[in-house]
């Protein structure tokens, strides 16, 4: 089991240890515990209370000796609900602030994977978007978020049309693909691919993790203009 998720949620990876260790084993005391995670006493211990306090872990008392037991996993999933709904409770307020003190943003620059994964989410959240150099370091630097994209595309029936380079036919890249796509000459493989949506202009550069973001109606014209011609050489 990979316990970095655990971290994604809020959960420390010598937390989860503890907490998997219970889970494996039953009640436990501490000496067990030890013995199971390889970790210092001291450590299980602050572990143990850290534990206690997010409600995962309980204890009972057996002639002096502690014996813990993890609680339901379920538990964990019911909690970032209830963070979740408490979040939203104040989103309302929260947009609120962010309107009030909104400035026309016409440029914005991400960087490393999540910054990347941010700027697919906003084209996703369009109905149409062209792609010119798509090519397979998306599916190498995105990993399973890639395939989320194509299952998104299919649920929502966003269009999109796909400029490739032919090396990629028959790869992983184009197997599973949801949209239009054609091929260019073999010349046009890069590492960079730009995506066109709504009123702006994505630029994405896989090999320094970094996407820059132009809005502009303008300059989404001029890549549509672009892109079009292309699309007309490109072949099927």
């Amino acid at each position: 089991m990979d316990i970095k998720i655990f971290k994604e949620i809020g959960i420390s990876e010598i937390e989860a240890s503890v907490y998997l260790a219970l889970l494996e084993n039953g009640p436990s005391h501490t000496g067990l515990i030890i013995k199971k995670t390889g970790l210092h006493k001291a450590t299980v211990y602050q572990t143990l209370e850290r534990l206690l306090e997010k409600g995962l872990v309980g204890y009972i008392i057996e002639e002096n000796i502690k014996t813990f037991h993890a609680v339901d996993p379920k538990v964990i999933l019911d909690q970032l609900k209830e963070k979740e709904d408490n979040f939203r409770k104040i989103l309302p307020e929260l947009k609120q602030k962010l309107e009030s003190s909104k400035k026309p943003i016409f440029a914005e620059i991400f960087r490393g994977k999540k910054g990347i994964i941010t700027v697919y989410r906003d084209i996703l959240s369009h109905n149409e978007y062209l792609n010119l150099g798509a090519g397979i370091p998306i599916v190498e630097v995105l990993g399973p978020f890639y395939h989320q994209i194509q299952k998104t595309k299919k649920k929502r029936k966003i269009k999109a049309k796909l400029l490739i380079s032919e090396k990629h036919k028959g790869t992983n890249l184009v197997k599973g693909l949801i949209g239009e796509f054609k091929y260019l000459p073999k010349e046009f493989e890069g590492p960079i691919n730009t995506v066109i949506y709504g009123d702006k202009v994505a630029i994405i550069v896989w090999s320094d993790l970094m996407a820059f973001v132009l809005e502009s109606k303008e300059a989404n014209n001029a890549y549509r203009k672009y892109f079009n011609v292309l699309w007309r050489m490109a072949k099927k």
